[in-house]
């Protein structure tokens, strides 16, 4: 690869960057209007007697379903751990992924889910895939 086009990938994924930080920057904005709502809904339908609405902060919107909807099915582990890792890219430990992959929908019947969601990290460690920090032993994506 010559160095224009290294700089291009490299502009490039700068660019990419900034737009998932902008984007989850107004995520998390947007989240925390959609709170204060539900805050203000609940105690006011308590106050003039709306029963309909006293459970409307406990009942998802769509907007929010499918905001939180993750389908993992058909995926492997490790594509499921990718998709995972991209969705919520701080580090973590096998156990926080383990964890958080089956908080997310992924569906996993073997007997120790924690001990193949490890091995696949391994190998894709192995293959510049993933990357394990030493120190705190918390997977992230490689960002080779």
């Amino acid at each position: 690869m010559n160095d224009t086009q290294n700089d291009n990938l490299n502009t490039a994924l700068k660019a990419l960057h900034d737009e998932e930080v902008r984007i989850t920057s107004e995520i998390q904005l947007l989240e925390t209007l959609l709170n204060d709502v539900k805050a203000t809904i609940l105690p006011l339908a308590k106050l003039v007697g709306a029963k309909s609405l006293v459970n409307a902060g406990q009942v998802k919107t769509p907007i929010e379903k499918a905001v939180s909807a993750v389908d993992y099915t058909g995926l492997t582990i490790r594509d499921g751990i990718l998709k995972y890792l991209n969705r919520y890219p701080e580090p973590a430990s096998t156990a926080a992924l383990t964890n958080g992959l089956r908080k997310d929908g992924y569906v996993n019947e073997g007997a120790n889910f924690e001990k193949i969601v490890y091995i696949n990290l391994r190998r894709g460690q192995e293959e510049g895939v993933f990357d394990r920090d030493p120190t705190t032993k918390k997977w992230s994506l490689s960002l080779m």
